[in-house]
């Protein structure tokens, strides 16, 4: 398993398996996206900016479906705070994700609060201190 910054090379793939089409060219060239490999391959992927109150924040991830419950996420998310930088890493998670919910509970995220109206479901959004 490797986690790297996303390269223009990899956007082919990232729209293979990823019906929400978020990892696009513009994020990739901002330096915005990290890929996980598993065995060569780019597996899944994280957009990280600054879009949600200028604080840094996870504004997506997702694991490619046949490579789920591997671990994945997690190294993504390691990699992730530890590069934060700041105390607080934010990200949000759709109300009917619970193994996300899981996931971050699991990892000492704290809930935040609840967005209605941004989408058809609930996002909640959580924190986690990272240190600075």
């Amino acid at each position: 398993m490797k986690i790297r910054k996303a390269q223009e090379s990899d956007y082919d793939r990232l729209r293979e398996f990823d019906g929400f089409k978020q990892a696009t060219v513009e994020r990739i060239r901002n330096g915005e996206c990290l890929v996980a490999e598993l065995d060569g391959v780019v597996s899944g992927y994280a957009v990280v900016n600054r879009t949600f109150f200028d604080r840094p924040f996870v504004a997506f991830l997702f694991v490619a479906a046949e490579s789920r419950r591997i671990g994945l996420c997690s190294a993504l998310l390691d990699r992730i705070e530890s590069e934060c930088g700041e105390p607080k890493l934010w990200i949000s998670t759709a109300l009917e994700n619970t193994p996300m919910q899981r996931n971050l509970e699991k990892r000492k995220y704290q809930f935040a609060g609840v967005v209605h109206g941004l989408a058809k479901i609930p996002e909640l959004i959580y924190f986690k201190e990272v240190g600075a």
